[in-house]
């Protein structure tokens, strides 16, 4: 009996070291060969959980693209929506709502700032939920089209359960102050990891043949008072610095096993951001090809094109 105990539970260890391994073969390491600061190796932190789709007989026909500023900047051609669905061959439907956040700025909304309404954690439970409603009444609080032209992607549906839904937001959780995580707590509405689990579950539930991929936010900087700007790898604006919530993004994708890509590692740096950023954070048209070649990369095997 002792001897069948102890086969046991080598078993067990053993399988757990073989799904360890597994799941650590899963990112990808590139080379960086162009850099202000020299030659050098960076890995990039990508996660896929892909399964084993034929893209030969059964490609990515359509993509929502849920987020912020990456994709709703612009909305036609040259946008980052637009490079993905050059690249992939598939219809994508853009509904990213500028200026939103993952974390909700109160548990349950109040009323004083609809762009919380707008944001990943509301969209998605609305989406699941069946009734945009409440986002709709919520349009005549902004000036700026964008809003009615995401809401109306969502709203007409034409992408009936996506293939893929590729969701994107950059820094502004960690621009606005948005606690990154919570202790003991991984589903807290107003964190950032909470508000991104409790989104991706949302979605699940939804759609759950779809392929969900997490495009990670790139570098971005903290805007001084005075007009500079600071380093987000080192600055810290209250509830810690920018790798602190890239961080909770890859851990909770890596909970979810939804895919992640990165865009924070090997891209855009302290050194090189007027190559890529427009100001502190948002993406020049250098930086939206290459997030979009990844992309692509990443979901079709090693290709920058379906083709």
């Amino acid at each position: 009996m002792i001897h069948l105990v102890l086969l046991s539970l080598i078993g067990v260890i053993v399988l757990f070291i073989l799904v360890r391994t597994y799941l650590w073969n899963q990112k990808q390491s590139v080379e960086v060969t162009e850099d202000t600061k020299g030659d050098y190796e960076v890995e990039v932190e990508d996660l896929l959980f892909l399964g084993q789709r034929d893209l030969k007989k059964n490609p990515y026909r359509t993509i929502l693209c849920l987020g912020n500023d990456p994709f709703s900047d612009e909305r036609g051609e040259g946008g980052l929506a637009d490079r993905i669905a050059k690249k992939t061959g598939a219809k994508v439907y853009n509904a990213a709502f500028p200026g939103s956040r993952v974390a909700a700025k109160s548990a349950g909304y109040s009323g004083n700032d609809p762009i919380d309404l707008f944001g990943f954690l509301y969209v998605t439970s609305y989406l699941k939920a069946g009734n945009l409603g409440v986002l709709a009444d919520n349009l005549s609080s902004f000036q700026d089209e964008r809003y009615a032209q995401a809401l109306q992607v969502l709203q007409d549906g034409a992408f009936g359960e996506p293939d893929l839904i590729a969701i994107m937001y950059d820094g502004t959780d960690y621009l606005t102050g948005a606690p990154p995580f919570a202790n003991q707590n991984d589903s807290d509405p107003v964190t950032f990891a909470g508000a991104l689990n409790l989104g991706l579950s949302a979605l699940k539930e939804k759609w759950p043949k779809a392929t969900i991929v997490v495009l990670s936010m790139p570098y971005c900087l903290s805007r001084n008072a005075d007009g500079t700007y600071g380093d987000g790898d080192t600055e810290n604006l209250g509830n810690g610095k920018l790798p602190v919530y890239w961080t909770k993004e890859h851990d909770v994708c890596e909970m979810q096993g939804v895919s992640f890509i990165d865009n924070y590692y090997g891209l855009i740096s302290y050194d090189n951001y007027k190559e890529y950023l427009t100001d502190n954070i948002h993406l020049k048209d250098d930086a939206r090809e290459k997030i979009a070649s990844h992309f692509a990369s990443a979901i079709l095997g090693g290709k920058e094109t379906a083709q």
